[in-house]
């Protein structure tokens, strides 16, 4: 009577386990699988500090030699164009479309070598013109003597008369003009091109009444 209680309780407490527990001990000498404990939570990264990151080597600015991009009050302001290869002398600039300028107070480029181009406007360094315009105020009247110095061509007027022709491809070069001005304003243009690279040369001298040589200056 005792056993069959026994077989009795003990079927009652099989039949009243947990099936997830009762599936672990299925097997008999079999062990549980091991359980992995949930991976630690990862604290957000440091936010960068700006003094940690790599310096940054400034760019090297290009020196303008014809002038520069920013317009320049009072200065001379010369118009860029493009030339076909082989040209021999100064264009036709009516015909011809500037691709943008440059402005400088005086034209003082001694013989040298250009490679830079026009920084801010193109990159072209042979086979281009300037044409230069703008206006000066003389106090005293009389005659005023030019020297236009020049690799490739150049050419000068004053209120619009040629004084000065120094055209054609050739190497650093000067021709002299003289003209009688008035006081008062006047205006300048000078023309230039460059034709093969590397050599350019631009520079425009003047000589007062009874003064001595300069570089002009816009004013």
């Amino acid at each position: 009577m005792k056993t069959a209680l026994y077989i009795f309780v003990a079927l009652t407490l099989t039949n009243c386990m947990d099936p997830e527990l009762a599936g672990l001990h299925s097997t008999p000498g079999a062990n549980p699988p091991p359980q992995q404990p949930a991976p630690a939570e990862q604290p957000p990264p440091p936010a960068a500090d700006p003094a940690d990151a790599p310096a940054t080597a400034p760019a090297t600015a290009k020196t303008p030699v014809f002038g520069s991009a920013k317009p320049i009050p009072g200065a001379l302001k010369g118009d860029i164009y493009y030339l076909p290869t082989n040209t021999s002398k100064l264009p036709d600039f009516s015909t011809l479309t500037s691709v943008g300028s440059v402005y400088t107070r005086s034209l003082n480029i001694p013989a040298r070598n250009f490679k830079e181009g026009f920084p801010g406007v193109t990159n072209r360094f042979e086979w281009f013109a300037l044409r230069y315009t703008g206006k000066f105020t003389v106090t005293a009247a009389g005659t005023y003597s030019f020297r236009l110095m020049s690799d490739d061509g150049s050419k000068l007027y004053i209120d619009g008369r040629l004084v000065i022709d120094n055209d054609g491809v050739h190497a650093p070069s000067d021709a002299s003009g003289s003209v009688n001005l008035t006081a008062g304003s006047h205006t300048i243009v000078v023309e230039y091109f460059q034709g093969p690279a590397v050599e350019i040369a631009l520079q425009l001298f003047v000589t007062p009444p009874g003064g001595t040589e300069s570089i002009w200056q816009a004013r």
